[in-house]
């Protein structure tokens, strides 16, 4: 019989993240050449900008057109009912869904089909279910 896990093994189930397999595009965005300057964005550069974001499930449209920019210092908040797409949104700029159209760039380089846990590398947290 097996005992219950503890504390910290729950914490290091849902907080740390499990390694993954590298691919072509993950190792040229960790190599010098497309390095992402987030220290740009203190020029009045935009940090975030979406641009005509859409996700759809079946007949349902989460996300429809959705544009937004943040630049450093700002801050941005949600509002709406239930089923507005608040988490979806949420979830596609980190990479847990991909959007059936438009673009994510992060300090100017589009991250759009970059994975999650690439983005996270690059300091956009993952939205926790």
């Amino acid at each position: 019989m097996t005992s219950p896990p503890s504390t910290l093994e729950r914490f290091r189930a849902k907080w740390i993240p499990v390694r993954v397999k590298k691919t072509r595009q993950n190792k040229r965005l960790e190599s010098g050449s497309d390095s992402i300057r987030t220290d740009k964005a203190l020029d009045g550069e935009p940090v975030l900008e979406i641009t005509g974001l859409r996700k759809s499930f079946g007949a349902v449209l989460a996300t429809d057109d959705v544009t937004l920019t943040v630049r450093a210092g700002e801050l941005h908040a949600l509002i709406g009912p239930n089923g507005a797409g608040k988490s979806t949104l949420i979830t596609q700029i980190c990479g847990e869904l991909t959007p059936n159209a438009g673009r994510i760039l992060f300090a100017g380089h589009d991250i759009t089909r970059l994975p999650a846990y690439a983005r996270a590398r690059l300091g956009l947290a993952a939205h926790s279910k």
